[in-house]
């Protein structure tokens, strides 16, 4: 799961928020250096990437990738979840009470800005173009989700088979779907009693 799903399972705390999306900005163990919820956000990153690269729906999904992508495959799922989620956004996010992916984008925007001071490097120029390119909503889009493993894929060398992962995304559309509403419902429910179990400092 991407950016999206991370927003969502912050559970309405704005500092989870925050660690849920410096996650992939943060390394170690060791995460006295950030406010105590915002780690807890980060542990929660760890646990939503942990849970998902575990489940049985991955690897039936990564599988149906050519060899030669499979190393990078599961970013491109990643980025085909929050396709998903944002395309079918009432679908999935009703027992959450959100309201439109709209309002929610404005919420992500308003929590980053308000805690720009905490995040990381890397995470700031994020969140910039993250309001610039409206890239939540556009993850509703084909188009979006095309330019985002575009520009992944020019990060590196290392990471340009991503600019071909598209199309196999598109070919495996039905199963990214089920993936998704497969993998979605337990998810929510693994994070939300890792959320709590943190938060109780067990």
């Amino acid at each position: 799961m991407n950016f999206l799903a991370h927003s969502l399972l912050a559970f309405d705390d704005d500092e989870v928020m925050v660690g849920q999306f410096a996650g992939d900005f943060v390394r170690g163990r060791d995460l006295s250096a950030h406010p105590r919820r915002v780690a807890l956000g980060i542990r929660l990153h760890r646990h939503v990437d942990a849970f998902t690269d575990r489940s049985t729906w991955m690897a039936t999904l990564r599988a149906r990738f050519p060899q030669s992508l499979r190393r990078f495959c599961g970013i491109a799922i990643d980025v085909g979840a929050d396709y998903h989620l944002a395309a079918h956004w009432s679908l999935h996010t009703a027992s959450l009470g959100r309201g439109t992916l709209a309002e929610h984008a404005l919420e992500v925007d308003r929590v980053l800005t308000l805690y720009r001071a905490q995040l990381p490097p890397g995470l700031d120029r994020l969140a910039e173009v993250m309001r610039e390119q409206q890239l939540l909503e556009r993850w509703a889009t084909r188009e979006g989700v095309e330019q985002t493993l575009q520009r992944l894929s020019r990060r590196s060398a290392a990471m340009a088979p991503l600019a071909r992962c598209s199309e196999q995304l598109w070919a495996l559309e039905d199963e990214l779907a089920d993936f998704v509403a497969q993998l979605w419902p337990a998810l929510l429910a693994s994070t939300y009693q890792r959320y709590h179990i943190l938060d109780n400092g067990q």
